[in-house]
């Protein structure tokens, strides 16, 4: 959804390779520490984290997998943030695009990312309880 999404013009192809989203217990953290809270964690594994994974796939701009890689700025900007281009485009239904095989966003899971979103994308203060909290070195979402 990631609440995505630097310049998310996808090049047209829905996130339909067949594969499933980085399973329970993959690292939300950045390397600072701060994480993902679990609700807002928990949308993105069931709907985004399919396409927004490291390496993206099909056609995604960037991963999503870190709290961190939300603090970036778009690949179109030097002032918007990937959180906000992600406001946008969970709240106009943009993403996940059409054709995903996680489907549309239930009205609940929207909620709970454009609450997250209208707040600023702040960190949880602790991981969530099936997450290590530690990042994966081959999973940061560093600029």
């Amino acid at each position: 959804m990631a609440v995505a999404l630097a310049s998310l013009a996808l090049t047209g192809t829905a996130c339909d390779d067949g594969s499933s989203p980085p399973a329970a217990g993959t690292p939300d953290a950045g390397a600072t520490g701060q994480f993902y809270p679990c609700d807002v964690l928990a949308v993105l594994r069931a709907k985004c984290h399919t396409c927004h994974t490291m390496p993206p796939r099909n056609g995604a701009p960037m991963s999503l997998l870190t709290w961190a890689a939300t603090q970036n700025l778009t690949s179109d900007s030097a002032t918007v943030k990937v959180w906000q281009r992600a406001r946008e485009y969970v709240s106009s239904g943009y993403m996940p695009y059409m054709g995903s095989p996680t489907g549309p966003l239930t009205a609940t899971e929207k909620a709970t990312l454009l609450a997250w979103l209208d707040a600023g994308a702040q960190p949880a203060a602790q991981a969530c309880a099936d997450d290590p909290g530690a990042p994966d070195a081959g999973a940061s979402d560093a600029p």
